[in-house]
């Protein structure tokens, strides 16, 4: 449970996967995630998604949303030429954690790298490292041009 509550908290991040309105592109995303949780690496999960114009326009909110439903929030988000200073809290019945992430980004890719830290159950303490890469494939096709 400890794994699967940190790699939520860790996904949610960047559900989108993408940092700012003036520099995404909206389209197929493929998205990288290494996590490391009180030394023990964990399989490397790849995942890809797309990202609507709408993701792409206001991707703090996306996240945020997501965030909220497991109990998760955003404190703080900067980003200054193209590298982005993000600053998360959890708070839910099984975990309790706070994390950081930092990195660049371009309109097709970002770098991600950040921890996080806190406790599982009021009583586990857990430390995770995290590393995030992407990359933009190719624009989206509509659900009704795809074959079955």
């Amino acid at each position: 449970m400890l794994h699967k509550n940190f790699l939520i908290f860790i996904r949610l991040v960047f559900a989108g996967s993408n940092l700012n309105a003036q520099v995404l592109t909206s389209g197929l995303w493929q998205g990288k995630s290494e996590l490391i949780v009180n030394g023990t690496p964990l399989p490397i999960a790849v995942a890809e998604q797309c990202m609507s114009p709408e993701q792409a326009q206001d991707p703090k909110a996306t996240i945020a949303s997501s965030l909220e439903k497991t109990g998760c929030s955003i404190t703080e988000w900067k980003i200054t030429d193209g590298k982005l200073d993000a600053v998360l809290s959890c708070k839910s019945n099984e975990l309790k954690a706070r994390g950081d992430v930092h990195g660049t980004f371009t309109p097709t890719s970002y770098d991600l790298k950040g921890s996080a830290h806190g406790f599982y159950k009021n009583i586990l303490p857990v430390l995770a490292n995290i590393k995030l890469n992407g990359r933009w494939i190719k624009d989206c096709v509509p659900e009704s041009q795809q074959k079955n």
